[in-house]
């Protein structure tokens, strides 16, 4: 069998399945929201004269599924977020080479979304921890954008997956870098579906591990609860800690120890009981203290098999760890 469940968790666990081959040709309007101003909204297509608009444009650094071209260039002058380390390669090339899967899975979260909110068409939230570059989030939605739906799929009429995505990360380089590589991938942060209910609202929002604006925003908390009303804006939900995310994803987030409790309070402000995170960890950095708290912090956790990954991968240190809270 190719089928793979992520965790022993009751619901929602992430469930790895073969596709039969699917076809859509929508896609959906994202909405770039930087630092709570809304940067751009376009209907670029996804060619690459396109974006050609400057000098500075980065180059063609993977097309994904074959399809969708991804414009992507290294900063390491920005710190070391600023490149893109083995494992995010690797990441980005399992959304690539497994976009129908990925689709097909974020459609069983979406469905027990609504079955969950009494509301069919209820959309996904998504949210990238210590991104570093924005390569990863770029990569999350082109693979969504070139994957398909079966048949007996589109009867839903549901195209749009996701409704937010938050892309975040420490450090005003960082940031600066994750905005420019959305920017040049607008063919791709981009929309041929105009109607309000169609959106997904990309926000790149600063965020410590662990570290959460008081109620007032005069300060930070660490790890406490917030008591006060959510806030409507995507970027104050994440930095208030007051909002939750259906599918949180990164790489080589716990390569230090001093890392792994901010993180993993993070994990457990972000997270519902079906959210579904997807890590990727290098073994080498990623010690088993790591798994021993999130076990011990309520989550369970599984690695994917290899033959999720490209050959280079398999068989090494490399690995995907799908992670969801334990039912109590």
């Amino acid at each position: 069998s190719n089928e793979i469940s992520s965790t022993a968790a009751a619901g929602g666990a992430w469930t790895m399945m073969d596709d039969d081959g699917m076809k859509n040709n929508k896609s959906s309007q994202i909405v770039v929201v930087l630092d709570g101003q809304q940067e751009f909204e376009t209907n670029s297509r996804t060619d690459e004269k396109n974006i050609q608009d400057g000098v500075n444009t980065p180059a063609v650094f993977m097309k994904v599924a074959g399809k969708i071209p991804v414009y992507f260039q290294e900063d390491w002058a920005a710190g070391i977020g600023g490149g893109l380390w083995s494992t995010g390669r690797a990441m980005a090339s399992y959304f690539s080479d497994h976009s129908d899967t990925l689709r097909k899975q974020l459609l069983q979260q979406q469905k027990q979304k609504g079955i969950g909110l009494n509301n069919q068409n209820a959309k996904l939230s998504a949210l990238e921890l210590g991104s570093g570059n924005g390569f990863l989030s770029v990569c999350l939605l082109a693979a969504l954008q070139a994957s398909s739906l079966q048949e007996n799929d589109r009867s839903n009429n549901n195209t749009t997956i996701l409704s937010e995505l938050a892309v975040t990360d420490i450090g005003k380089d960082h940031l600066e870098l994750m905005r420019k590589t959305l920017h040049a991938n607008k063919h791709i942060v981009s929309a041929s579906n105009k109607t309000d209910d169609e959106k997904c609202e990309v926000s790149v929002v600063e965020h410590k591990w662990g570290e959460f604006l008081d109620d007032d925003t005069s300060g930070v908390t660490s790890g406490a609860d917030n008591k006060g009303e959510s806030s409507s804006s995507l970027e104050m939900r994440v930095q208030r800690g007051t909002g939750t995310f259906d599918f949180i994803f990164g790489s080589d987030l716990a390569y230090r120890d001093h890392l792994h409790a901010p993180l993993i309070t993070s994990l457990q402000k972000f997270s519902h009981a079906n959210t579904i995170s997807l890590i990727g960890v290098t073994m080498n950095d990623t010690t088993p203290a790591f798994f021993t708290s999130l076990w011990e912090a309520g989550f369970g956790y599984e690695r994917l098999g290899d033959h999720w990954m490209e050959p280079q991968y398999r068989g090494t240190n490399f690995g995907f760890i799908c992670i969801q809270k334990r039912p109590k």
